[in-house]
Formats: structure tokens, sequence, C-alpha cells
């Protein structure tokens, strides 16, 4: 499916709900539609898709050469900041004359409400009073969540990275060498098999706590730390993520017993994976496997997102009512730990088929161990 499809894959359900425009603001769905690196919300960039026809996109005047030279949308618009001897355009007015010119001041315009910054939003409601405002965050995350053909290829791509720039960590990881050493062969291994970046810092943390997201630090690792390693390659704007945890030596039989317990959870909730199942059941009996091993409170909050340009449904939660699909790319978590203590964290790639699920990281769904 080209991009032009996926813009009338959104159409299509604008004519199904009545929305006349449909404005994109969220990074992750300007990255879907256009298929090129958004700067993010800071700069002013949207792509406005009205029920038929052709597509704009809003972006500022410094972003102008890239996106003619590698974007596929014609129609770009573009607001200017207040350089010197430059006349300003301010990014909303731009908006609100495209909205206008299209479908009049009386339309129904989908929003991502959810993602798209409260001035901007607050600006746009006043400048065109007479239009109505709908939240449409979850009906493009939801159109997202599927992949299409060409979609599958990029995200197998993808994992295959993270595959690679993990196996680059584990195979340099030792005592004396620091958190930003292994984060840097783990990057420099996924730039060579095709990444073009990571959406965020690849994650070497030697603290024996469970610490979320935080950062490679110049700390030198020693014998007796308990390792997450966390790899975010991204290959044609699709995001990976693979998770693991190391022990670099041998572990305490406590941790030894949660990663065990961890490990066949998720393998009970992998086997459960498959179109039609709700994403709730997948949380209930990875907990339920939990209690049973005696680590009923020491489960996440959820435990696993869809992804692709950016996080998407479902997240694995005891609310969530999201029902697989075929082509959902869903990154569960599986994790084990209390505040301030040791604990297992996991994240693999897996793959709903027509019937069951494709997992796409191959490595090893338990804690590994370094000796020496």
């Amino acid at each position: 499916m080209s991009y032009k499809n996926r813009v009338l894959r959104m159409q299509e359900k604008m004519l199904e709900k009545g929305y006349d425009i449909l404005i994109l603001t969220d990074p992750g769905s300007l990255r879907y539609v256009s298929g090129i690196y958004a700067i993010g919300y800071h700069q002013g960039d949207a792509i406005i898709i009205p029920s038929s026809g052709d597509i704009y996109r809003v972006l500022s005047i410094g972003e102008r050469g890239r996106h003619e030279v590698e974007g596929w949308i014609k129609n770009l618009l573009y607001w200017i900041p207040p350089f010197a001897g430059c006349q300003p355009k301010k990014f909303i007015d731009v908006i609100s004359k495209t909205i206008i010119d299209l479908a009049g001041q009386n339309c129904v315009i989908g929003v991502e409400k959810d993602l798209i910054p409260w001035a901007w939003l607050d600006k746009l409601e006043k400048k065109i009073k007479k239009c109505t405002f709908l939240n449409v965050t979850m009906e493009v995350k939801n159109i997202m969540a599927v992949k299409d053909d060409e979609e599958v290829q990029w995200v197998r791509k993808v994992a295959g990275i993270t595959e690679i720039g993990f196996e680059a960590a584990l195979k340099n990881i030792e005592p004396g060498k620091l958190e930003t050493e292994i984060a840097a062969i783990a990057d420099e291994a996924m730039m060579k098999a095709g990444a073009s970046y990571v959406y965020m810092p690849t994650l070497v943390c030697s603290d024996k706590r469970v610490i979320w997201d935080q950062p490679p630090k110049e700390k030198l690792i020693e014998k007796g730390d308990v390792v997450k390693i966390d790899v975010h390659p991204v290959y044609k704007e699709y995001r990976g993520d693979y998770h693991n945890t190391v022990s670099m030596g041998k572990p305490t039989n406590r941790l030894k017993q949660m990663s065990n317990a961890t490990a066949e959870a998720a393998r009970k909730m992998i086997s459960k994976m498959k179109p039609g199942v709700l994403s709730k059941e997948l949380d209930y009996i990875f907990r339920k496997t939990m209690s049973l091993k005696g680590f009923d409170d020491l489960s996440c909050v959820y435990l696993g997102h869809g992804l692709g340009t950016t996080h998407l449904p479902p997240f694995i939660s005891q609310n969530d009512n999201t029902v697989l699909q075929k082509n959902m790319l869903i990154v569960i978590n599986p994790f084990c730990y209390k505040p301030e203590e040791e604990g297992i964290v996991m994240e693999y790639m897996c793959l709903i088929t027509e019937s069951g699920v494709e997992l796409l990281n191959k490595g090893p769904l338990n804690l590994i161990e370094i000796s020496g």
C-alpha cells in the first residue's frame, strides 16, 4: 500500500463519520502519511486532509528544501517565523485559511485532540469559530495499528536491526566498560545495518534496580550488576523496540525465580495472541500466571503496546478492549520488580498473523547470564 492509499483509508473513515477536514499534528501520524521524519511540535507541523482530493502539508519555511526533495506531498504550505528581512506568517493562520478555502467556515474538523498542543487548538477554534472540532485521536491510531504488506516488510527489517544492536551490546559488555561505551557500540551496529536514527537513546542501565528509560551514563559496569539493555532503531520511519535484562555474573536466587516466572507468563501470553482476542485477555493470563508463582504484586500497569511510526493500540492492560487483528505489531512488555529492588524487564516485538503470532525477536525470553 502506497502512502496515497493510506490517505484513502483515512478519507474513507472521514466519509463514514461525516468529517470534512482531518488535521494531523502528532509526529507519528505525520510520519505515517508522509514517510518523512517530523521534527515535532515545537516547529509547527501539520497535514490537512480533505474528505476527498489532494492533501496539504503545513510546515516551517526552514523545512522547505527537505520536503520538496524527499516528500511525495505536492501541496506544501509554509509558515514563516520572524526572521530578519522576512514577512512573518503564522502557523495557525496558514492552517485556518487552508481549511476555509477547502471546506468553508461551517465544516466538521477531526483533530488529534489528545496529542495536539493546547495553544494550537485554542487559537484554531477561535480563528474559525463556526466549525465543529471533534477528537479523532484513536480513530487515526487504529488505522495506523493494522499494517499493510509493505509496512510488514519494514517492521520485520527493523526488528532484525534491533537484534543486531542488542547482540553487539551483549558481545561487548563486560566489567570495566562504561554504559555509554556499550550504547555506542549498539548504535553503530544498528546504523550499519540500515537504521537511520534511534527514536530514543539506547538504554544501558547497570543499576540493580529497575529504573525506567534511564539513558546510559559514564558509569563503569561491575561484576554483580543487573544490566537492562533496550534498543530503539528506526527504519523508513518504523520503530523497533527490544529489551532484555543481563546478569553480570551469577544472579541471586530471587532474580532467577523472577526471571523464570516472567518468562513462563510471557510464553503463555504469546500463545494466546491471535486475531479476535481482546488485549485485556493477554493481561489476565500474564497476571494470573505471575500470581500462581507468588509474584502477584510485581507486574506493571500495562504489559505491552502497539508500534509503527509511533506507539499505537493496543495498550495491553486490564481495561483495554482492543481486538487483536492480523498485521498488528505488538511489543509485549513482561516484567517483574518492586521499587528500589532488582527486577526483570523484557520487550519483544510480535506480529499478529492470520492464525496466531510471529515472534520478530529471536533472543532468549528470560534473564541472560554472563559468567566471569
